[in-house]
């Protein structure tokens, strides 16, 4: 099934978009459960903690890559099939890993196994930029996608870990790289692309206001890097209880997960060519506000709040990046996109905090928030002023009415 064209759009139908996020889920689920299944690796004596630290930047960085690359590989022929190889070879890098004991056939299994998501991640980000509605497509893959993650670092911790050892957890992705095969076959034969009235290009797709909104996806995410993973530690040095922290971090997850639903069926959240600005400049705020309240409720508010607002740059994000580039080839690196910027956030700020303070994550991650801010009204100016038709309050030739 390869869906039905519908204007610019494609009905993709419900299938084949159930598997594109299923294939999706399961190529950031190393991201999602990199905490318990690198840290038991450490356990086990596999890793040193400096090591496991390596290891993550490592794939997270060739997922990134995968991600990029990923379009042109399923591109140049029967996109079902090559995507039921790679979620074969993605069974067995995961497979590999289980039975690996040396440092240096990790770096390279997982090196692979990041490749190799990444390309399944570029077929969820193709439906979705080739869909009618890529922003409420993003949207729901969001929320999709934090469920199974939630479930599956549950599943390690009470069951899996304690009793069938540290690295278990990579034996369960083995488990469902086998999900991914069939989903796989539920995926259009032909690569899906969007509708336009010319042929795309490299100058055509990557417009200086297209190339902005880049710079504003990666320094959003370094931002939210900044916060998310120095959370439990300015908890902890500011005399939060082990409870207080843990209940931050599950309700960051619950509130993106509900941030996600709400902008799925709230388009207004996103319509506004500056709904980028004012969330940046909320979340700079709030990115601030956890330096003065760390402990008890105010900290819980926060949390909620940012982890809220910050799934909700996604999708205004997709929004700005169809109408710089109605051919969506752009939006297919959202989530490259996505992964250097987090990539940068957590290893900037490495340099910056240290064992008793880690003020400067969240002051660098404030700044970072504002200024993607300010580029993204950039952006948006300059795609006004290209334009050759006036431009209505709210609208533009490139920005068609909600």
């Amino acid at each position: 099934m390869s869906g039905t064209q519908n204007g610019s759009g494609i009905d993709h139908g419900r299938v084949p978009v159930a598997a594109s996020m299923m294939l999706g889920t399961l190529a950031i689920m190393c991201i999602g459960t990199a905490p318990l299944s690198m840290g038991a690796m450490v356990e086990a004596g596999k890793l040193t903690a400096s090591a496991m630290g390596r290891v993550a930047t490592v794939e997270l960085l060739v997922l990134a890559l995968g991600g990029m690359i990923g379009p042109a590989v399923l591109s140049g022929g029967t996109m079902r099939g090559r995507l039921v190889a790679v979620s074969l070879l993605l069974l067995g890098a995961n497979v590999l890993t289980y039975w690996s004991g040396l440092p240096l056939s990790i770096y390279l299994v997982r090196s692979a196994a990041g490749l190799f998501e990444g390309v399944l991640l570029s077929s969820t980000m193709m439906m979705m930029a080739s869909s009618r509605d890529p922003e409420r497509f993003d949207a729901i893959y969001l929320a999709a996608s934090t469920v199974p993650q939630v479930i599956a670092n549950y599943a390690l911790a009470l069951v899996l870990i304690p009793h069938f050892g540290g690295v278990s957890g990579f034996g369960m992705m083995a488990a469902l790289a086998l999900i991914g095969v069939m989903a796989s076959c539920l995926m259009p034969v032909a690569p899906p692309r969007r509708s336009v009235a010319f042929t795309p290009t490299l100058r055509s797709t990557w417009t200086l206001p297209a190339i902005l909104v880049g710079v504003v996806i990666m320094l959003h995410n370094a931002a939210i890097g900044c916060v998310w993973y120095y959370l439990e530690r300015l908890g902890t040095l500011a005399g939060a209880t082990r409870f207080d922290v843990g209940m931050a971090v599950a309700l960051f997850l619950v509130a993106q997960f509900f941030g996600a639903s709400t902008a799925a069926g709230r388009h207004s959240l996103y319509r506004n060519r500056y709904s980028l600005f004012h969330l940046s400049a909320i979340l700079g705020i709030v990115t601030v506000g956890f330096l003065a309240m760390r402990v008890g409720v105010p900290l819980l508010v926060l949390t909620v709040v940012y982890g809220f607002l910050q799934i909700v740059l996604s999708p205004c994000a997709v929004r700005l990046l169809i109408m710089f580039d109605p051919s969506g080839r752009a939006a297919t690196q959202l989530m490259p996109l996505t992964l250097v910027g987090l990539a940068l956030g957590s290893f900037t700020t490495s340099f910056l905090v240290t064992h008793t303070d880690v003020e400067p994550a969240y002051w660098l991650g404030a700044g970072l928030m504002v200024m993607a801010g300010v580029i993204s009204v950039l952006a948006v100016r300059i795609a006004e002023r290209r334009s050759s038709s006036p431009c209505p309050a709210g609208t533009a030739p490139w920005m068609p009415n909600p």
